[in-house]
């Protein structure tokens, strides 16, 4: 689980809001500034939560805002009114790094201070490879090449591969780099094997 917590002072935001009234055009969506300038007079409080929610994401992220857009994070409305985080970019592809599967964010402010705190769970695989990673220094490609392996271990003896088509279908993620080392493997049985690289173009 990943967690980020980020504390605002809402005066900033309305000094923010008086000198620089266009500034909430560059950080915010189109949705979020429509959420804020309903607020009237409190708008600011709303603001400075929004902006809490970016700062919030990139610590339970573990990397920060800098380096990021300002997009990146944002927040969007349930139908009861619940804010719903969302991630794109540099955020996006480190949740992917991580395995982020849930995501949720509370937003609360009382007279000074805005409050957002962002919580992340990751696919429990994928918490032990960077476990695996960090506490005994296995490298990344060592573990897709013991997963694809152990794939392959399981699969073949189910099937005489030689000479069979096998189509293996990859993501651009690390689930990805375990289906081209299962790729290689039925290559060396002598199956017949074309790789599908699906995701989005750089």
């Amino acid at each position: 689980m990943f967690v980020g917590v980020d504390l605002v002072k809402i005066a900033r935001w309305e000094r923010i809001l008086e000198k620089f009234p266009r500034r909430t055009e560059k950080i915010f969506t189109e949705e979020e500034i429509a959420h804020c300038e309903k607020k009237g007079k409190k708008r600011a409080e709303s603001y400075a939560a929004l902006w809490g929610a970016r700062e919030a994401a990139g610590k339970a992220l573990g990397i920060g805002i800098f380096g990021s857009a300002w997009q990146d994070a944002y927040v969007t409305w349930g139908e009861w009114g619940q804010p719903e985080l969302h991630l794109a970019g540099t955020f996006a592809k480190r949740a992917e790094e991580l395995g982020i599967t849930e995501m949720s964010i509370s937003i609360s402010h009382e007279e000074e201070m805005a409050i957002t705190v962002v919580v992340m769970a990751a696919d429990e695989s994928r918490s032990l490879d960077l476990e695996a990673m960090k506490s005994y220094g296995f490298p990344e490609a060592v573990l897709m090449e013991n997963a694809g392996s152990d794939v392959v271990s399981l699969i073949q003896p189910e099937i005489d591969w030689k000479g069979k088509s096998v189509v293996v279908v990859c993501g651009t993620g690390n689930n990805g780099g375990d289906g081209f080392v299962i790729a290689r493997y039925l290559c060396a049985l002598t199956a017949s094997v074309a790789v599908l690289l699906c995701g989005n173009e750089a």
